[in-house]
């Protein structure tokens, strides 16, 4: 098995699991599960191509300081991955005769029913249009004496009609929904200062060459305290990352993310 049979003689995944769905509620209709079976039709990889449009705006206004920023993208030839199902014998087809059962088609029929297949994940790009967009806005005052107050909010958005490429992997794995608000004071008082913030995300679907599946929702709080020493001419920070404890996950694959806690001597010469 090599890559010229992943690429030109092989099925697309989804249709291979149609086949063996409708296979196994209908054992003795085998041309209608075969009919079910799309043969890859990819090329080798190219590069993508984008349009990209960006606006952005950064100001102040009645003592808020203010930052908005958009986009919209437009892609061809986006590049991704495609899980495919190469038979170990026989050759891709989407025709069928049926009146030759040792022909080399129907032979991949044998192959498929009886599990004598190897999967492959193939980069290759698809032919259909991608856009996305998204925009920001951020926003930050002072709220009393040095109290500062902040909060931004970006929200992004991917239209990939899955439907005409089912087994195409885009690999977005962005959130639709992220914000974020702090509050800090660098001078709370004697050489003390203070930050605290949070941050939220909504779920998002997570595509890799190593696991496809959703990643949950996350609200996770930080905090940190300053004290400077002047006659040293440095800075200590004691902070935590997740006060609530609660683990939450980035990628798939990797490990959990739970309670983080940190000192640092921070030395300015």
């Amino acid at each position: 098995m090599n890559g010229q049979k992943a690429y030109f003689n092989s099925y697309t995944a989804t249709s291979v699991q149609d086949f063996g769905a409708f296979a196994a509620a209908n054992p003795t209709n085998l041309p209608g599960a075969a009919a079910l079976l799309r043969k890859t039709n990819v090329g080798y990889v190219k590069p993508e191509t984008v349009k990209a449009f960006d606006l952005g705006y950064r100001g102040q206004l009645k003592g808020f300081s203010y930052d908005i920023n958009g986009y919209y993208n437009i892609y061809n030839d986006f590049l991704g991955n495609i899980n495919v199902v190469a038979p170990l014998y026989g050759t891709a087809s989407e025709t069928f005769d049926f009146t030759q059962p040792t022909s080399a088609p129907v032979q991949t029929l044998h192959a498929l029913a009886n599990s004598n297949f190897r999967a492959f994940q193939l980069y290759t790009n698809t032919d259909i249009e991608i856009k996305s967009l998204g925009f920001g806005f951020g926003v930050s005052r002072k709220v009393y004496k040095d109290f500062e107050f902040g909060a931004n909010y970006n929200y992004a958005q991917f239209d990939f009609d899955q439907s005409k490429d089912p087994s195409f992997e885009a690999g977005f794995n962005t959130p639709k929904h992220r914000v974020k608000a702090s509050i800090s004071n660098d001078k709370l008082f004697a050489n003390f200062g203070f930050n605290i913030s949070a941050r939220w995300n909504s779920e998002y679907m997570w595509e890799s060459t190593f696991a496809d599946g959703m990643i949950d929702e996350a609200t996770v709080l930080d905090a940190q305290l300053n004290y400077g020493i002047p006659k040293l001419k440095s800075t200590l920070k004691i902070g935590a990352a997740n006060l609530g404890g609660k683990e939450y996950q980035q990628v798939l694959g990797a490990g959990a993310i739970g309670q983080q806690y940190f000192v640092s001597w921070t030395i300015n010469p």
